[in-house]
């Protein structure tokens, strides 16, 4: 028996598709009869796989959780909290967000942490594990300006449905820190 190129789901030329399909069904074409079916699974499989094609399309799904300045949460010195939290079905994700931490003008502050976790809440994951954005300010910095800190992008294989997390680490003296924040997820697949 002889072997055939099938195209696959990448495939996007109508023109490759339909050819190899001909070419699969050359043999087995005898009459008009036989051309005419062959036309018509050929129109066929081109449908399903535009209907495939929009099947993963309304897949794709991205979408993100904020919790704004005006409620911003205020952190304990070297206690990690979250900031805002969600929960996402199960599938493969990407995983970000963006912190941001605000000062009183006497706060000195030496550094501002920002992470993903899915985790035990308000737990910092280790520093090594590719999940924690940061900046630190050597001897201090007093007041001033806001700092934005954003995480790396963390890939989430979720089982089931998990409780995602931005959080944050500040250390400072003084008065307070406040922080609010986005958490923003891409889904891969399902």
């Amino acid at each position: 028996m002889r072997e055939y190129y099938v195209p696959g789901l990448e495939e996007k030329d109508p023109n490759k598709i339909i050819r190899s399909l001909m070419q699969a069904h050359e043999n087995s074409a005898n009459d008009a009869d036989d051309i005419a079916t062959n036309t018509a699974d050929i129109v066929t499989n081109t449908a399903d796989i535009a209907t495939i094609e929009a099947t993963l399309a309304a897949n794709e799904a991205y979408d993100e959780a904020t919790l704004a300045n005006a409620s911003a949460i205020t952190l304990t010195t070297n206690t990690a909290a979250d900031i805002i939290t969600d929960s996402l079905d199960a599938g493969d994700y990407d995983v970000w967000g963006v912190a941001l931490f605000t000062y009183s003008g006497t706060t000195v502050a030496s550094q501002a942490l920002a992470y993903i976790s899915s985790g035990a809440s308000n737990t910092m994951p280790s520093i090594d594990s590719g999940q924690i954005g940061g900046v630190g300010f050597g001897a201090g910095k007093t007041g001033g300006q806001a700092d934005y800190i954003v995480t790396p992008t963390v890939r989430m294989l979720l089982a089931s449905t998990t409780t995602v997390r931005l959080g944050a680490r500040g250390i400072f003296t003084t008065s307070n820190m406040l922080v609010s924040g986005t958490i923003k997820w891409r889904l891969r697949r399902s």
